[in-house]
């Protein structure tokens, strides 16, 4: 299973980024699926994107409320 996370390619999102990646759960690192963690896909975008993705069902996670 994979979690599909929009992200805002700014600094202060950085932190988020470098935790998922440092953990190993970045879906592109990963070579196999574990059911108790989940990897993460990152769909880069700006805030109104990431909103009408968050809508559409596209993302599944955002830092972005629609």
């Amino acid at each position: 299973m994979t979690v599909r996370v929009g992200h805002i390619e700014f600094l202060n999102c950085y932190p988020l980024y470098h935790g998922f990646e440092q953990t190993g759960m970045l879906a592109v690192d990963r070579r196999i699926d574990r059911p108790d963690r989940p990897g993460v896909e990152l769909l880069p975008g700006v805030p109104t994107a990431l909103n009408h993705m968050l809508t559409a069902g596209d993302i599944d996670l955002g830092p972005s409320v629609p």
